[in-house]
């Protein structure tokens, strides 16, 4: 559905919720199953097909009024992903290979809505020993290039099986 509506594809994409209410739509029973996308918006440029007029991005919190209980499975769908991402790493499949903690910190307080402690973020991401230090900096920024990490998927996935639990 995804791409017959945006041509989409490739994206990170995780099922959450079925909604089947008798009358949640005019048409009579209409079953939807839920998704939420990581999308990093300025590399997908949606273009509207099959039936959907136009597209466009929107900031989460500024949205167009939604058809039908749409606004009710996005605000589902939101929920999901703020838990989602408090225990399990989530969030990096926004993030390029390489990235600043700071990167990371921008993306988690993106995502659940609060900033945190820098000190202390920092902290307790490190203590995870699920990012490589890399023997690079930022490169074309204004200010001192901080260090680059990448995320060690594979490190995660066997700490996984023994046990570990991502928690941010």
């Amino acid at each position: 559905m995804l791409f017959d509506l945006t041509s989409l594809d490739n994206v990170f994409l995780e099922q959450f919720q079925t909604f089947g209410c008798v009358d949640r739509h005019p048409v009579g029973r209409v079953v939807t199953v839920g998704y939420y996308a990581l999308v990093e918006t300025y590399r997908h440029n949606p273009v509207a097909s099959a039936w959907a007029r136009r597209t466009n991005w929107f900031p989460v919190d500024d949205l167009p009024k939604l058809a039908f209980d749409h606004q009710q499975i996005l605000e589902k769908g939101i929920e999901t992903l703020k838990r989602s991402v408090r225990y399990r790493p989530v969030g990096f499949e926004l993030l390029p290979k390489k990235f600043t903690l700071a990167d990371l910190q921008k993306l988690y307080e993106a995502i659940l809505g609060y900033k945190f402690d820098k000190p202390n973020f920092r902290k307790r991401i490190l203590s995870m020993n699920l990012l490589i230090p890399l023997n690079e900096l930022q490169t074309n920024v204004s200010h001192r290039p901080a260090k680059l990490f990448k995320f060690d998927e594979s490190r995660y996935e066997s700490l996984k099986k023994a046990g570990f639990i991502f928690d941010i």
